[in-house]
């Protein structure tokens, strides 16, 4: 199975554009997503941190 995936993977790398290769993603888009990440990670470490302090008995999911 493992030797199968490898090989899909390797005709992926092969059918894909020299171009794309060569050329790597703007910084500028990097930097939104890695921003966006973090406030997304933040954001659901706070709401874990307001659930674990609340504990509501009556909204169990």
């Amino acid at each position: 199975a493992a030797a199968s995936t490898m090989l899909r993977y390797q005709k992926c790398l092969v059918a894909r554009p020299p171009s794309q290769k060569v050329r790597p993603p703007p910084p500028p888009a990097d930097s939104v997503t890695r921003r966006v990440t973090t406030n997304v990670k933040r954001g659901v470490l706070s709401l874990i941190d307001t659930l674990k302090q609340k504990r509501p008995v009556t909204e169990t999911p």
